[in-house]
């Protein structure tokens, strides 16, 4: 069969070598034809050495003549001869040449002895199968002349001693009859053997570590000089492998290293996780050290050796699936690594007679995954995957080196006795090769993309400073638009504010007239009552709307001040408990005796706007009023148990004109201006205020304020206001209106009150009155009077002649630039519909003045 292969591969040969010789003359040189004429060679080159490897094989017949003789003499000085025996054994001891023939008792076995599959070798009952000793004897018949001869003792799972016609010659490890002193060792050796017609060989041998002991593979008879070459070479091969692949280790790892700053590369990632494997697996195969150094310590480098192993195939197999990920589904990676991690698992946690039995499960579990792998990289070609046709040409190389490796070691089968060395390092070698011209080839295709980009980019670039130019005028005309309609937006706001107020405050003047009148007669009291509310509701917008436009003006500010929050409180729940019970909710306020730094006004503006949204918004349920101390602040906290507010709502809600979907309320919708007032107010307070709402379990909001640590009771100037049943001195009062009905109502509100008062609609008939008048006690003007003149233009025309009159602007103005001149003027101003609570103690006020 060998004979008839060797034929076959030179054929084989010379057939590559011509394609080879005509694949040069070709002239074209494109990319495919030089990577087709790459291949070639190197697999030219591959027939080359394993027909090398085959030819070399070739053995003579050697003849037994006895038991425990083997003749030699017609050996063949160019081959090698396996040394079968048969040899005299004897079970269960190591028996020196002295003592063997008194031990012997007529057994003969021929090479491989292995003892996994019987137990004579064992003087234990309780010692697995494969432990134990024996002791080994052949003579040879050697032919006289010719060059030297020696014997290539190949690795057994076993520690050995070898003598040579009674000399002790060799040994590995430390072999023992009993596992107390037994020292494991795995080292080809090469035994000299005297030029002599007739040579005794003993072996005693001990396993007390691997699941397969005894001699696995006959030892090599063959001339010296050619044995020590081979063993040279094979050295010298595995150090070249080991160099190259540790450069590559290198080159990977920062190739790796620079792609993670963009996208990195996983499949070098896990490239060098398979060098570094196979460097580790090298180091205790090779040699050399034991050579250069022969009193380098005996060592067992089987746990190793089997992580190594048991780790490699889940390695390669994420390897390649980071490079063609679509062809390895996501389930068979992790197949592979679930039945991987008990192998593995069972090295480092288990002793090594137990994980050396799984040796031949994990190779067929290997061998499975290496032929899926290759289907999968063959689909990969055929759907053109960058690279595929190289990953392939030597993965399938590698596979080859693989199934030889499988059958060199497998312990079940003895298929093949005689086998090719390890080959894994050479076929992880192939595997470099293929990933380096597949990385070309990926290189390649990224540039010819590239290269188109830049093209479509140059192209692109023709037409980009027309369509920039383009944009450019559609985003400023875009911007005219938008600043246009936030102006024209905020003139109707402050045109309709204003056109609204002039009504209400005469509505409102009207009715408080009418309240005083109809005191007497409870029905039409409860009318008054009932459209006095309504009013309220009215006036509560205006002033909402107010709030807002004095923010955009930049004319509020704030009185920062000590604010006893008991007090705070105490009026909180006084003036909100009846809006409360109106709808259903029972409203808790946590008593605190804590004082903070505020603006009194703002800080009520705040709180009863957070407390009022969440009385609407929990119908039938709780809302809770408290504080916290925080180091050197305190949280003021409104909870409600209502519907809450979703996840995008809230980041909408502080936003100006917002109004979340409610359920329709009794009341009158507001103008979504509430929240937005609040967080500015919070802002101008230098006060922090946060959201968090659960839909359906509540709302939570809370305000950081700074704590004020005096303690004492202070008094609040804007809660504490001047009792309004006290009744001022009479005073002489000129009002200034250009809206009759306003100036009406005001006039018969003051009369009311027991003042002297006389209204005029115009700048003029203001000073006419003025010097039919006298100097008035006090001078209360609309801002606008008439398209040209204002309020401030009267009080500057008759400051002069009056310097002792005071004057109040009562104005229903709320744009941003009216609002900055009043503020400017330095006179007091209220705004429109007036509250009569506020005039009449300002009235107070001026009355009790001296």
């Amino acid at each position: 069969m060998l004979s008839f292969y060797r034929k076959y591969h030179k054929k084989q040969v010379v057939a590559r070598a011509l394609a080879v010789c005509k694949a040069s003359k070709k002239s074209t040189g494109t990319f495919a034809e030089c990577q087709r004429r790459a291949f070639l060679s190197l697999w030219l080159m591959l027939h080359i050495v394993f027909a090398g490897l085959f030819f070399g094989a070739a053995s003579v017949s050697a003849q037994n003549t006895a038991a425990g003789t083997l003749d030699l003499r017609d050996w063949d000085a160019d081959s090698a001869v396996p040394v079968v025996g048969p040899w005299q054994v004897i079970r269960g001891r190591l028996v020196d040449p002295a003592g063997f023939d008194a031990a012997y008792r007529g057994e003969t076995i021929s090479f491989p002895d292995r003892w996994h599959d019987r137990a004579e070798n064992s003087t234990d009952p309780d010692w697995p199968v494969g432990f134990g000793a024996a002791s080994y004897r052949l003579k040879l018949l050697l032919p006289v002349g010719g060059p030297r001869q020696a014997l290539k003792l190949q690795t057994p799972y076993s520690s050995y001693k070898i003598w040579v016609n009674g000399r002790e010659v060799a040994g590995n490890g430390h072999p023992t009859e009993t596992p107390d002193g037994f020292q494991a060792f795995y080292l080809e050796r090469i035994i000299p053997l005297p030029a002599q017609e007739e040579v005794e060989i003993v072996m005693t041998v001990s396993n007390f570590e691997h699941f397969a002991g005894g001699i696995l593979r006959p030892p090599i008879f063959a001339a010296q000089d050619r044995l020590e070459q081979g063993a040279k070479a094979y050295d010298l091969s595995y150090l070249f492998v080991l160099g190259a692949i540790c450069a590559l280790l290198a080159f990977q790892l920062a190739y790796f290293i620079r792609s993670l700053s963009s996208d990195a590369e996983w499949s070098h990632f896990w490239y060098c996780i398979l060098l570094a494997v196979l460097i580790v697996r090298l180091t205790t195969l090779t040699t050399m050290p034991f050579k250069l150094f022969p009193a380098f310590p005996h060592f067992s480098t089987k746990t190793l050796e089997y992580l190594t192993l048991f780790s490699s195939t889940a390695v390669y197999f994420t390897f390649l699936a980071s490079m063609f990920p679509k062809e390895f589904p996501r389930l068979v990676r992790r197949l592979v690594y679930a039945v991987s991690l008990p192998f593995v698992a069972s090295v480092v946690l288990l002793p090594v007679s137990f994980f050396t039995q799984l040796q031949d499960a994990f190779i067929f579990f290997a061998l499975a995954t290496l032929l899926y792998s290759q289907g999968a990289i063959l689909v990969a070609w055929r759907r053109k995957r960058d690279g595929a046709g190289a990953i392939l040409l030597f993965t399938t190389l590698f596979l080859f080196t693989a199934v030889n490796d499988s059958l060199l070691y497998l312990h079940s089968v003895d298929v093949r006795p005689s086998s090719f060395p390890d080959l894994m390092p050479f076929g992880f070698l192939f595997l470099s090769v293929g990933y380096a011209i597949a990385l070309g080839a990926q290189s390649r295709a990224v540039y010819d993309r590239a290269r188109q980009l830049a093209g479509d980019l140059r192209q692109l670039n023709k037409t980009l400073d027309d369509r920039v130019i383009t944009r450019t005028k559609e985003a400023n005309a875009a911007k005219l638009v938008a600043e246009k309609s936030a102006v024209e937006k905020t003139n109707f706001i402050s045109a309709a504010s204003h056109d609204l107020r002039q009504p209400v405050h005469a509505l409102n003047l009207f009715n408080q007239s009418f309240q005083h009148k109809a005191a007497q007669d409870p029905a039409l009291s409860a009318i008054a009552a009932k459209q006095q509310k309504l009013i309220g509701s009215l006036s509560e917008m205006l002033e909402t709307m107010l709030d807002a436009s004095q923010l955009e003006a930049n004319t509020l500010v704030a009185d920062m001040q000590k604010v006893p929050l008991a007090a705070f409180f105490e009026t909180m729940g006084t003036t909100l408990q009846l809006t409360a019970a109106q709808h259903d909710v029972t409203l808790k306020i946590v008593p605190s005796g804590l004082f903070v730094w505020a603006d009194p006004k703002h800080l009520r503006r705040v709180t009863i706007n957070l407390l009022t949204n969440a009385i609407k918004a929990s119908p039938g349920g709780h809302v809770l009023l408290g504080a916290r101390p925080r180091g050197d602040t305190v949280v003021l906290e409104v909870w409600d148990n209502g519907k809450g507010i979703g996840a995008d709502d809230q980041k909408l809600i502080f936003d100006r004109y917002v109004q979340l979907s409610q359920k329709k309320s009794s009341g009158p919708a507001g103008l979504g201006l509430g929240l937005s007032i609040v967080a500015d107010l919070c802002k101008l307070m230098d006060m922090p205020i946060a959201l968090s709402s659960l839909p359906g379990k509540g709302t939570r909001f809370q305000i950081t304020m700074q704590k004020f640590t005096c303690e004492g009771p202070v008094g609040m100037a804007s809660e504490k206001a001047r009792p309004v049943d006290a009744r001022p001195r009479r005073l002489v009062i000129l009002v200034v209106d250009d809206d009759r009905e306003s100036l009406e109502a005001m006039v018969e509100m003051f009369r009311q009150w027991g003042h002297a008062a006389r209204g005029v609609n115009s700048y003029e008939a203001a000073l006419a009155t003025l010097e039919d008048l006298g100097t008035p006690d006090l001078l209360i003007t609309d801002y606008r009077l008439g398209p040209n003149k204002t309020g401030l233009d009267l009080y500057v025309g008759i400051s002069s002649q009056y310097p002792k009159l005071k004057a109040l602007v009562v104005t229903g103005a709320t744009a941003p630039e009216d609002l900055r001149a009043l503020a400017s003027s330095g006179l007091d101003v209220l705004h429109k519909p007036l509250d009569p609570v506020k005039m009449r103690q300002y009235l107070y006020q001026r009355g009790a003045a001296p």
